[in-house]
């Protein structure tokens, strides 16, 4: 019940014109990983740079194990729950404006502190993906990544 309360909640970041599927941290796993990089704020808007690539052609954090060519990041997801982020990706049938590569996601309303950043899904709970600190005296303390910005 609690993880379906998390999904209702879910902020959608980006749209698609396809219909998007929730992806699962196996799937996440089977195409590299997922790494989170230090955030910037642009305009008043903090983002979490992600870096995940659904193709299954990089190695995020590890070697992948299934190739995608079909599929495109349409949208990711986020929620804030105390100290901590929530985060998911959706995908949908490649088109014109595809990527592989999801986007930056915008934390709206997020206030200054330290934050626990997880990958959560209603398929399968949460996994740590690091921690990131918000205002002043940034910080980054992640699982499996490196402090470069995705690129």
């Amino acid at each position: 019940m609690k993880s379906l309360f998390l999904s209702a909640l879910l902020i959608v970041t980006s749209c698609s014109a396809y219909t998007a599927e929730l992806k699962s941290w196996e799937f996440v796993q089977s195409v590299g990983g997922i790494a989170i990089y230090e955030p910037y704020q642009e305009q008043g808007i903090y983002y979490l740079p992600i870096k995940v690539d659904v193709s299954g052609l990089q190695e995020i954090t590890h070697k992948p194990t299934m190739l995608n060519s079909a599929l495109m990041c349409s949208r990711t997801g986020h929620l804030i729950v105390g100290n901590e982020v929530h985060v998911s990706i959706y995908t949908s049938v490649i088109d014109k404006t595809a990527s592989n590569n999801c986007k930056s996601i915008p934390m709206l309303n997020i206030k200054e502190g330290k934050y626990s950043v997880y990958y959560n899904t209603e398929i399968d709970g949460k996994h740590l993906l690091g921690e990131i600190t918000i205002g002043s005296n940034k910080s980054l303390n992640q699982t499996g990544a490196n402090n470069a910005p995705p690129g």
